[in-house]
């Protein structure tokens, strides 16, 4: 197995196991099964769009977490085409936790250009991430989407 299917299905599994775990709350949510797809989950009746992203680390062993600023366009893309009434919300799985972020209009993060190091068989692309204070993110046992 290439190192890339072993990520692919690493992230998959997180996918996975965040359903599993909203679902009891949320009945609603689906899974999205296009790997393309700017999301991973949604929450229908509350318009929740959630990203999963999977950590091979420890929450505070960075200041930041990053993902792909990408991410962030195509939701807002996808929000002004659907009348603004999704939120938009990340899920890292680390090694020691499970934590959220919602997006925010006015949240404060960096952008800036990035590569990250180079793995077996992938070739990232140099592109605009989000670097997000893991001081920001929120334990999942405090998640409530009615709010």
């Amino acid at each position: 197995m290439t190192t890339y299917e072993k990520n692919y299905n690493y992230g998959i599994n997180g996918e996975e196991k965040i359903y599993n775990i909203l679902k009891k709350k949320y009945p609603s949510i689906e899974i999205k099964k296009d790997r393309y797809c700017f999301y991973d989950l949604l929450i229908k009746d509350l318009n929740v769009l959630i990203e999963v992203k999977k950590r091979n680390n420890s929450k505070d062993t960075y200041p930041t977490t990053i993902f792909r600023y990408e991410k962030l366009i195509k939701f807002k893309d996808f929000n002004n085409k659907n009348g603004n009434k999704y939120r938009f919300m990340f899920i890292f799985i680390y090694n020691n936790g499970i934590y959220y972020w919602i997006h925010k209009k006015n949240h404060k993060y960096h952008v800036k250009y990035f590569r990250r190091s180079f793995r077996d068989n992938i070739n990232d692309k140099y592109c605009k991430h989000v670097f997000l204070p893991v001081s920001d993110l929120l334990h999942i046992d405090s998640i409530n989407m009615e709010l």
